[in-house]
């Protein structure tokens, strides 16, 4: 891990790309998953700002280590939200 500035970066870079593919296939979809793809959005604003929070609350963590291990887990939280979310939209527009 470079940096908490860094992951902070990612959190907002890779949620920021779900929340853009939710708003355009909201846009080009025919109203019949307007409930599950606003359903994705609160729930993707609401996985962000508890990524962020948690990332925040790092630097009172202690050890380099500890700080590491932490941050490996938000890492993985991320990266198994965004999957989740992206593979969720793939299936609405089967």
């Amino acid at each position: 891990m470079s940096s908490i500035r860094n992951l902070k970066k990612d959190i907002d870079f890779l949620s920021s790309e779900l929340l853009s593919c939710c708003l355009y296939n909201l846009q080009m979809s025919d109203k019949k998953h307007e409930k599950t793809i606003g359903e994705l959005i609160n729930h993707t604003i609401s996985v962000r700002n508890d990524l962020k929070n948690k990332t925040c609350g790092l630097t009172k963590a202690g050890d380099s280590k500890k700080i590491k291990a932490e941050a490996k887990v938000i890492v993985d939280q991320l990266i198994k939200h965004v999957d989740d979310g992206f593979e969720k939209l793939g299936k609405l527009e089967k």
